[in-house]
């Protein structure tokens, strides 16, 4: 009798540190997902298509375009390491929604220089040099969208 009363007592310690270590565990996930302040897109931001010179979407197969507009807070967009050519747009909106401005192409780091004023967000094109009568399929947005790395604040 008194070596199940120890093998119970064992069996208890052991569930009680076993509990204190999970919620110790999950404290600091929780802990660490709170000090993240920024996110990256990723490639389900995106779409096949463009946008034309009014910021409306344009049918083709030889671009993507981030479908939602990405808050300006905190964004920073970086050209990815990689041996394919391609070059980016940056389509302005106001907080309402309504169209403000085009860049030209880049196909470096954007700098911040050129944001018009009253922008709130921003909407992305990337145009990958294609071979003559290639098209961009489904498949291959994550391989184009990753030539960006774009981040924001949450």
């Amino acid at each position: 009798m008194s070596t199940f009363k120890r093998d119970k007592g064992k069996w208890l310690a052991t569930l009680i540190i076993g509990i204190i270590l999970t919620a110790i565990v999950v404290g600091l996930c929780v802990q660490m997902d709170r000090s993240l302040t920024t996110t990256r897109l990723g490639a389900e931001s995106y779409s096949i298509g463009c946008l034309d010179s009014k910021g409306e979407y344009k049918a083709t197969r030889l671009s993507i375009y981030t479908r939602e507009g990405i808050s300006l807070d905190g964004l920073d967009i970086d050209v990815a390491e990689s041996d394919i050519e391609f070059e980016y747009y940056l389509f302005f909106y106001d907080e309402d929604g309504k169209f403000l401005a085009n860049t030209g192409y880049y196909t470096i780091d954007f700098d911040f220089a050129n944001i018009p004023e009253g922008a709130d967000t921003v909407k992305i094109v990337i145009t990958p040099t294609l071979e003559s009568g290639d098209n961009i399929n489904i498949f291959e947005i994550s391989r184009f969208a990753d030539l960006l790395t774009v981040t924001v604040n949450r």
